[in-house]
């Protein structure tokens, strides 16, 4: 018997152009824990929040916020429990992440000029 999860991740291309998640192991289980749930309204939020970012320049904090605020617009029980955490945590990390790997190279530019 084919696991619903495996199935999913194997019709993923075909069903719907999947942009959440940074890479494609982020993205596969993103679109996993997302299948019981309203895809085409997750993967919104997802492109919304890229496009914040990366065509309008919005601070990640605030794109981050919007992105939660976006994924607070569904009622479902699973949605309120398990995606909006989830998904909200991650991009919350790694927009730490990403600050941090910023400030070290702008450390290591400093440095680099005063020598």
């Amino acid at each position: 018997m084919i696991n619903v999860g495996l199935l999913a991740l194997i019709l993923c291309p075909t069903v719907i152009a999947w942009n959440c998640g940074i890479g494609p192991l982020s993205g596969a289980l993103s679109y996993t824990l997302a299948f019981p749930v309203d895809l085409p309204g997750i993967n919104r939020c997802c492109v919304e929040h890229d496009t914040l970012i990366d065509a309008l320049h919005v601070a990640r904090h605030e794109a981050d916020r919007l992105f939660c605020q976006c994924l607070s617009n569904y009622d479902s029980w699973y949605m309120r429990t398990i995606i909006k955490p989830i998904f909200c945590t991650a991009v919350e990390l790694y927009t730490e992440w990403f600050s941090a790997q910023k400030s070290r190279e702008n450390i290591l530019q400093i440095v680099e000029h005063i020598n």
